[in-house]
């Protein structure tokens, strides 16, 4: 039987416009009598806000009324479906899933254990020990072995993160605001790959895309491949052994092909920015999730993705008459 509300709300939606069109299309297709939502800080600047069918200014994740927020804007707009995009949304909406379920609306966040290992890089260690995956080494900060990759234990989108080659930096990072941790640094011939894999309601894996990261802008992959090799014959049973978890999750990972051997980086439990490539090699986990948590329909287990696809990003305009932004 499907949810009584029915209409979508994705959070932060910034210049997501390609994820935003992904609902749009999943909307039409599966369920036109449904609008999809926005929000932002200023939707007036946002290019999504601007694709979506309505867009709603929005506290920060941090602000104290961050969660009443949500809750009005799902109450009073009919939202069957929340679909955080950025990490500090992530616990926020983690705590109050439960309480927006009984009221119809579905969160789409992993429960708040899984959320707080994923936030907390010193804990990404035992998260791909679990599937099966080795971690690179955290390092001393009084006897590192340089060079050694350094990055904030709460970081997002590569912020702040850097390569050591020697001592120089190291006092002023330990004396950070922001804690910083040192770990091993993986390089050639080890490749950066992104992985998406789709989770249902069940916490079953239904999918797993590998892409290669061949270029990445501001954080965010802006060329990538799909790739069908060892990686992707690796995970595809090792994701299974995660428990509490829903919807996309990203999964940063090092991968040698000669060796097979793949090391663990770092899990993102939400719509990565890469996602589209995702989307447009047929593994449409927008669709998917719109259909489960809207309309009672489990998805199927789906390997039958193209790999090989490459994604080049470019950037374009979305133009807004008599504009008047705040």
């Amino acid at each position: 039987m499907g949810n009584k509300r029915t209409n979508i709300l994705i959070l932060s939606a910034g210049r997501r416009v390609e994820l935003v069109r992904c609902f749009l299309a999943a909307r039409d297709s599966l369920l036109a009598s449904a609008k999809v939502f926005a929000t932002d800080l200023n939707p007036s600047l946002s290019s999504a806000s601007q694709v979506a069918d309505q867009c709603f200014p929005s506290p920060r994740a941090g602000d104290a009324g961050f969660a009443d927020f949500i809750e009005q804007v799902a109450a009073t707009n009919s939202v069957g479906l929340i679909v955080p995009t950025i990490d500090t949304e992530l616990l926020p909406l983690a705590k109050i899933k439960s309480k927006l379920a009984q009221q119809g609306t579905h969160i789409s966040v992993s429960d708040e254990s899984f959320v707080r290992q994923c936030r907390d890089k010193t804990q990404s260690g035992p998260l791909f020990e679990a599937i099966g995956v080795r971690y690179p080494k955290l390092m001393d900060w009084d006897n590192p072995s340089f060079p050694v990759f350094a990055k904030p234990a709460s970081g997002s989108s590569s912020k702040g993160a850097m390569l050591l080659h020697d001592g120089t930096r190291l006092a002023e990072l330990r004396q950070s605001p922001e804690a910083y941790m040192l770990m091993e640094y993986i390089g050639l011939p080890y490749r950066e790959y992104t992985v998406d894999a789709y989770f249902d309601l069940a916490s079953q894996v239904k999918s797993i895309v590998p892409r290669l990261r061949l270029d990445v802008r501001a954080g965010e992959v802006s060329k990538g491949i799909t790739c069908r090799n060892g990686l992707f014959e690796k995970l595809k049973t090792g994701l299974q052994n995660w428990r509490n978890v829903q919807g996309c999750i990203t999964i940063q990972v090092f991968y040698d092909e000669n060796s097979d051997d793949v090391v663990g980086l770092e899990v993102n439990p939400r719509f990565g920015g890469g996602y589209p490539l995702t989307h447009q090699a047929g593994a449409k986990f927008v669709d998917w999730l719109v259909a489960e948590t809207l309309l009672g329909k489990a998805p199927q287990p789906f390997d039958s993705w193209e790999s090989d696809l490459l994604m080049l990003r470019y950037d374009a305009a979305i133009w807004v008459k008599n504009a008047k932004p705040q």
